[in-house]
């Protein structure tokens, strides 16, 4: 049975404790005290009674338990044999260094020594080390509580070897959590530095005047989609730990001085939920009872003036190298339960705002808010998000056709039929309410959406990338749909197979549309035209032909490529 040991049985302890027992391993874990330990042991033992009501554990609780061996202040007995060390001990530099130091003396030659630091350096810890035991001193952050938070940071020190990173990325895949890897030793590394920069952000808007914590967290909840308000979650994990983690922060660099706001409630010792009272007040110390936010109060506040802060420490941790997009956007995600990550974020606000928010935060003084090199990059080419196709991720975009003449003034019987069939083929075409136009979408100026809703639709994405189109069908009823729909309206079910529309189909009529002159470059008349699909439907597209050689019932061929002088995939046919 493979062996590995957690120095400190407190809270993050001994949630690590129990993932590394239920996942199979021996566990070795010390603390100073027998109390401390015996306290652990029962905390672990109800927590495993709870995974097991929830059907989490095919095991006895009893089995689990047995694999944990407690040592008494005994750091050495508790390392011995072992393959990998977990310290979880207080926040102190100094302490954890006698630890490792310990631990490096007692513990075999190629075992692992993982510290579970939140904000201090890594590197550092690893100099309490021999030299050559520094190459495996390696950050392995849990979120708390461990066993319900599936985010580990796995952070390399200056002297962190490639080998030691990928141990410890299996045994974190082995306990069911998922890994994100921080590839320099920064301030607060992923997650705690993003929190940082919004935390500061609202606290500044309230110091200033700007904005009321409840405004803040109305901002966050009803806007952006957070659980919990940036002030309630400061409430609910402690004022306290914000205040230490972000003071640990600033002695190693990070920019930014303390909030009184923040501070003021520290030195009140107004911490939160565990007080009582914090931002919000509580029944009783320790009773959480979520506090009443009027939805309506999210229109005080422009969110990306709360978010823009954010979002530039992501460019920064990205463009030094810290980290890959995916895993920033992960990383906030899953340890703290965003919806998107601060890069995602950027994209749907538009990096350009964020720019300007990011401007607007400098000439108040906070120099540290100088918008990133990168965004100022993103912005100088064009790249700025959804909007434009392209920021820090690509979008698949669709037609694009702008069309300033309403359908009816257009020639003859085929309007009808294409207005007809509107509601039911592919053409993304909107009815102006004020003038009663049909007007196709033009994705570039966002002055209408495409009528699919390309989010939900990502597999429809992804066949236009590869040069196919895709249509749902019903698995029960077996209804086909185009444009697709991942839900059957008849059924009221969602399962759906998703298959490639045929390479061919049969004209059954077209109309030529003028465009406005200065609308596009390259073309001025376009030909609309309904095919006939021998998949069940008709698709109404542009049809790249000269109007007088079609004719009713001729064989056009699909195309799912880019347009000629265009950036972004479409579809249209063309004679067979």
């Amino acid at each position: 049975m493979p062996r590995v040991a957690v120095i400190g049985a407190g809270t993050m302890g001994h949630g690590i404790a129990e993932l590394f027992a239920i996942a199979g391993y021996e566990v070795h874990l010390t603390d100073i005290s027998q109390e401390i330990l015996d306290k652990a042991l029962k905390s672990i033992e109800e927590s495993l009674k709870k995974v097991k009501e929830r059907g989490l554990l095919k095991e006895d609780v009893s089995a689990v338990l047995s694999r944990i061996k407690p040592f008494v202040n005994d750091v050495c007995g508790a390392v011995g044999g072992v393959e990998l060390v977990v310290e979880a001990v207080v926040e102190d530099i100094e302490v954890k260094k006698r630890v490792f130091t310990e631990a490096d003396r007692c513990a075999p030659p190629e075992a692992v020594l993982a510290t579970n630091t939140s904000s201090l350096p890594i590197t550092e810890i690893a100099e309490a080390v021999r030299p050559d035991r520094r190459p495996k001193v390696v950050g392995m952050h849990f979120f708390n509580p461990p066993v319900l938070m599936p985010l580990v940071e796995i952070v390399k020190g200056k002297y962190t070897n490639d080998e030691t990173v990928k141990k410890v990325v299996d045994y974190t895949k082995k306990l069911g959590k998922e890994p994100v890897v921080v590839n320099k030793d920064v301030p607060g590394f992923i997650v705690n530095r993003i929190l940082a920069r919004l935390n500061d952000s609202a606290c500044w808007l309230v110091a200033r005047g700007l904005a009321t914590p409840e405004a803040v967290d109305a901002v966050a909840m009803y806007k952006v989609g957070l659980p919990m308000g940036v002030f309630l979650l400061l409430d609910f994990v402690g004022i306290d730990v914000a205040c230490f983690v972000a003071e640990a922060m600033r002695k190693r660099g990070f920019g930014g001085g303390p909030c009184p706001v923040i501070a003021e409630k520290c030195q009140q010792k107004k911490y939160g939920v565990k007080t009582g009272e914090g931002f919000y007040k509580y029944p009783a110390p320790g009773k959480f009872t979520r506090p009443n936010i009027p939805k309506e109060l999210s229109d005080k506040l422009d969110p990306v003036a709360l978010f823009a802060p954010a979002v530039n420490e992501a460019a920064y941790l990205l463009r030094d190298g810290v980290a890959t997009r995916e895993d920033i956007d992960k990383a906030v995600k899953l340890g703290l339960n965003w919806p998107k990550g601060p890069l995602e974020l950027a994209d749907e606000m538009g990096i350009d705002t964020v720019v300007k928010a990011l401007e607007e935060w400098t000439s108040m003084g906070f120099k540290e808010l100088a918008p990133d090199p990168l965004l100022l990059q993103l912005v100088k080419e064009g790249k700025l998000g959804r909007k434009t196709g392209e920021g820090f991720y690509k979008y698949a975009k669709s037609v694009v056709f702008a069309v300033t003449e309403t359908l009816e003034k257009l020639y003859g019987e085929p309007i009808k039929q294409l207005e007809s069939l509107i509601t039911a083929t592919s053409l993304p075409v909107y009815r102006d309410p004020r003038s009663g136009a049909l007007l196709w979408v033009d994705v570039r100026e966002m002055r209408l959406r495409f009528t699919l809703s390309v989010n939900k639709l990502e597999k429809f994405v992804e066949g236009l990338q590869r040069g196919r189109l895709m249509y749902t069908q019903c698995r029960r009823c077996g209804a086909k749909y185009f444009p697709p729909q991942v839900d059957c309206p008849k059924c009221k079910t969602s399962d759906v197979e998703w298959r490639e529309v045929s390479a061919e189909g049969e004209l059954i009529t077209w109309t030529v549309i003028n465009v406005k002159p200065g609308s596009f470059s390259h073309h001025s008349d376009y030909v609309v035209g309904i095919v006939k699909m021998p998949d069940g439907f008709n698709i109404t597209a542009w049809i790249d032909a000269d109007p007088k050689a079609l004719k009713p019932g001729m064989k056009v061929r699909l195309v799912v490529d880019r347009r000629p002088g265009e950036n972004y995939i479409t579809y249209w046919f063309k004679p067979a």
